[in-house]
């Protein structure tokens, strides 16, 4: 099964990256990027950058989604237990992520 956790500390300073800025930029100018950037998606209503770690003998498959809302960087990491992977799950749990306020 997945482990999926999301992540959006609020007292590191980057995860606070400024209204309208270039969050792909961002993410290199903090050192956030990831190993393999595969096409952007929506979560929440908003633009979402997509990284995938492939397999390697040290660690199993995963994928983060980096994503920014009011000045909060947040973090969606889907790791792939197992070698299993379920992507019809995985699309349906990051589209039902929403803001209430």
């Amino acid at each position: 099964w997945p482990q999926i956790d999301i992540s959006h500390p609020g007292d590191r300073e980057d995860f606070h990256p400024p209204e309208n800025a270039d969050l792909a930029q961002w993410l290199a100018d903090h050192n956030l990027v990831g190993e393999k950037r595969l096409a952007d998606t929506r979560i929440a209503g908003t633009i979402a950058i997509h990284f995938r770690h492939d397999r390697s003998p040290q660690s199993y498959a995963h994928d983060r989604y980096y994503f920014a809302r009011s000045g909060q960087l947040y973090v969606v990491i889907i790791n792939h237990t197992g070698d299993k992977e379920d992507w019809g799950l995985y699309n349906r749990f990051l589209a039902s992520i929403q803001f209430t306020r």
